[in-house]
């Protein structure tokens, strides 16, 4: 297991959703708060495949607007 740092912005008054995929795994629904125009960052962990170097993350927002997504890191 690792943790994630997903770095974003949520301009609307409301919160946001995406699922996330890993590794084509069924998706796990993340929130993403409002930020007004500064960024935010949300953490989750997630299993990642070790004897691999080309994990694979996929963001689904469905119909409705997501989060503008900033930059991913992996601890």
């Amino acid at each position: 297991w690792v943790a994630i740092a997903i770095t974003y912005t949520n301009n609307s008054a409301s919160p946001r959703y995406a699922r996330l995929h890993v590794n084509g795994a069924v998706g796990t629904w993340i929130e993403f708060p409002p930020t007004a125009k500064q960024a935010g960052t949300v953490w989750i962990e997630a299993k990642l495949n070790p004897h691999s170097s080309a994990n694979k993350l996929a963001f689904f927002a469905g119909c409705h607007p997501g989060p503008q997504i900033a930059s991913i890191e992996v601890h």
